[in-house]
This record gives C-alpha cells, sequence and structure tokens, in this order.
C-alpha cells in the first residue's frame, strides 16, 4: 500500500509514478483520482468521498485479496491530509504503507509569489470551523490557510474586517497546477470583497506583527461590570499574578 500525493501541477517522483502505476486499486477523491487514471488507466477505482471512515477496511480487504493499492492524495498527505488520518488507522490493520508526498499547496503558491514562509504559521479550516486566524495572524504577522467553500477568501477577509485587521497585503493562489491557475495581490482590507475566488484555494496574508502578552495583563475597564462604581472584585495585580501562577497555555 502506498499514499502517493499530488495535484499541485508537480511531476511525480519515478517512485510516485511507479506506486502508482503499479497499482490494481485506486483509492481517492475524485479530482485525485481523475489525476492518477492516466497513470494507471487499467486500476479499478474507489472513490473515498463521503466515506472515508471506509478506507481501512476497503484496503485492508484488498490486501487480503492479494492487490497492490495506492491511495491518491493532495500534495503533502501528511500536512493537513488524508495520510495523518490513515498512517496510523492502517497501521493498526497491521498495514504499513510507504508514503510519497508531493510540495503542499501552500509550499507551491509560495514558491509562484517567492513568499518567504518558514517564519508563518499554517492555519487549516478546511472541513472545519474557521478557528483563530485573528489571532494566529496577531501574533505571527503572516498566516497561510487553508479554505473551504464555507470558509472562503471572503469570509475570511470578513472576519478579520470584524477584528479591526486592515492593514497588510492577501494573496490568494487558486486552482494551482490547472489551466484555472490564477494568483492574485490585494490589500488586506480588500479581501472581504472577493466574491469570485475558484473553490480550490490558499490563502496567504501579511499584517504587521501585533505584541500579545502570554501573561494577560488587562486593565479594570477592558471589562464589563455589573456594578460600574464598585469595579471588579479581583485587583488588576492578583488576576495576572493568578493567571501566572495557572501556567495557562495556548488552548487553555
Amino acid at each position: 500500500v502506498a499514499i502517493v500525493g499530488l495535484g499541485t501541477g508537480c511531476d511525480l517522483t519515478p517512485q510516485a509514478a511507479a506506486a502508482i502505476g503499479s497499482a490494481s486499486l485506486l483509492v481517492g477523491g475524485t479530482r485525485q483520482l481523475a489525476l492518477a487514471e492516466p497513470h494507471s488507466p487499467d486500476a479499478a477505482q474507489w472513490d473515498l468521498t463521503g466515506r472515508l471512515k471506509d478506507i481501512v477496511p476497503t484496503v485492508a480487504g484488498a490486501v487480503e485479496n492479494g492487490q497492490t493499492v495506492a491511495i491518491v492524495a493532495s500534495g503533502d498527505p501528511l500536512f493537513y491530509g488524508v495520510g495523518g488520518y490513515l498512517f496510523g488507522k492502517l497501521a493498526d490493520a497491521g498495514i504499513v504503507p510507504t508514503i510519497h508526498p508531493a510540495p503542499s499547496a501552500v509550499a507551491v503558491a509560495a514558491a509562484r509569489l517567492g513568499w518567504k514562509w518558514s517564519d508563518a504559521a499554517v492555519h487549516s479550516c478546511h472541513g472545519r470551523p474557521i478557528g483563530d486566524v485573528v489571532g494566529l495572524l496577531r501574533r505571527h504577522g503572516k498566516l497561510a490557510i487553508y479554505t473551504d467553500a464555507t470558509n472562503s477568501p471572503q469570509a475570511i477577509g470578513s472576519v478579520l474586517h470584524a477584528a479591526g485587521i486592515a492593514e497588510g497585503t492577501a494573496h490568494i493562489a487558486e486552482a494551482l497546477g490547472t489551466e484555472r491557475e490564477r494568483l492574485r495581490s490585494m490589500p488586506l482590507a480588500e479581501l472581504r470583497t472577493v466574491d469570485d475566488a475558484d473553490p480550490l484555494n490558499v490563502v496567504l496574508l501579511e499584517t504587521p506583527k501585533a505584541r500579545v502578552a502570554t501573561v494577560p495583563f488587562e486593565p479594570d475597564d477592558s471589562f464589563e461590570k455589573k456594578m460600574p462604581k464598585k469595579g471588579l472584585i479581583t485587583k488588576r495585580e492578583i488576576r495576572v499574578l493568578s493567571m501566572a501562577a495557572l501556567a495557562v497555555g495556548d488552548g487553555d
């Protein structure tokens, strides 16, 4: 069993091409199967769309029947991809797949734009809640985001606008590696107006990095109070010492 990354417009390595070419069963999403089919036209295909939980028994059954399986995924399968889910599940079933990664969509988008991303945070809201894009961008100043139809560039721009983040630059890399490929750069404030982005896209954001305190030292005026004249029960210094003593971390 091999898990092979493709679909970012980069040629397959000889090893990845051989893994697909020798497969008697191809497993993947609709788009990935279409990309893999020319490399293995005689292989049977199993579309995983909407039935991710059925992959492991399907692959295990194929292996028991002596079939060679290639699971095709987007980009680097272990970077916000299906490989992270599948590798452990297959290993639990006694199958240890070989992984052949391709460049991730973020890596390809950054390369197209000459955008240094070793100092950027990477976040995915593909098939999941939009998450703390505001906090991530403020803390890091650079943020790469995997999107989906709900959490689109426009939706992300609206969240940033509501948080008062308007300074900086937004890049949208659409349909990478296809005939529809398009790259756009714009002022960050304009991201919320983009309503024509290809559904297959990643967003790269830059804004001046904000200084965010690890332990908040918020003044009393930052809090809503039932009885404003009497203030808060705890004093500002006691609050900050309590937070430090609790060793509060990200996500707590």
